[in-house]
């Protein structure tokens, strides 16, 4: 239901409301502002995401599914064994523009 068929236009760099601490949060919606969330993903064609609970999570999946591409600090030493399903090389080039 949440992939998107084509990307829509970009009016914007880069999303970060992940912030690199659990203590501080810069995420601006509530729970019954889904769609707004989604849109908003969808303005930027990079999105920040963070190891959090774990490197393998639905954000990641959702940021692409929005037509961003994730960019995971550090995805370079990240275990092999972790987050399979994604192009991990196409990834990390991307983030590389991102964050040099």
């Amino acid at each position: 239901d949440r992939i998107l068929s084509q990307i829509p236009e970009k009016t914007a760099f880069a999303l970060n409301d992940s912030q690199r601490s659990f203590t501080y949060k810069n995420y601006q919606f509530g729970p019954l502002q889904e769609e707004d969330y989604h849109r908003n993903m969808q303005r930027h064609r990079f999105c920040d995401t963070r190891k959090k609970g774990g490197h393998d999570c639905l954000r990641h999946y959702e940021i692409l599914a929005n037509g961003c591409v994730p960019v995971l600090l550090g995805l370079e030493h990240f275990p092999q064994s972790i987050m399979t399903t994604l192009p991990r090389p196409l990834l990390w080039r991307g983030g590389r523009l991102v964050a040099p």
